[in-house]
């Protein structure tokens, strides 16, 4: 049996991490490109279940990228608040603590507060 070889560029990280989820199913790239020409192959006269199986394979790698990309994007947002207390404690400043106001309670002592530094409104307290 004649055999051809198949040159392909791909990312240097999809491949590795492709390569080691292979290899922890017994697999390696050779035998999955065998399988996939084969399939190919054999569905010559039957192009479309061979687009939609080519589809699915691609509809399961952009599902795959949106479900890593949403984990990143999860992953800094937990890491936001770390980071501000990190800072606050390398600063050696004391974390203020969280403010148990509604917007509407915010805003109303904001308010007192500008008019009392204008004379405006005397501390009921």
């Amino acid at each position: 049996m004649a055999t051809a070889q198949i040159n392909a560029r791909i990312d240097a990280d999809v491949k590795a991490r492709g390569d080691q989820a292979l290899s922890s199913i017994g697999y390696t790239p050779t035998r999955i490109i065998r399988a996939v020409w084969e399939f190919a192959g054999k569905n010559a006269n039957n192009r479309k279940a061979l687009r939609a199986w080519v589809e699915s394979l691609e509809d399961d790698m952009a599902k795959a990228q949106r479900e890593a990309e949403l984990k990143a994007w999860e992953e800094k947002l937990a890491e936001g608040p770390r980071i501000v207390e990190r800072a606050y404690r390398e600063m050696g400043i004391e974390h203020p603590r969280p403010l148990n106001m509604t917007d509407e309670e915010l805003l109303e002592e904001a308010l007192m507060e500008k008019m009392m530094e204008r004379g405006l409104w005397n501390d009921p307290e």
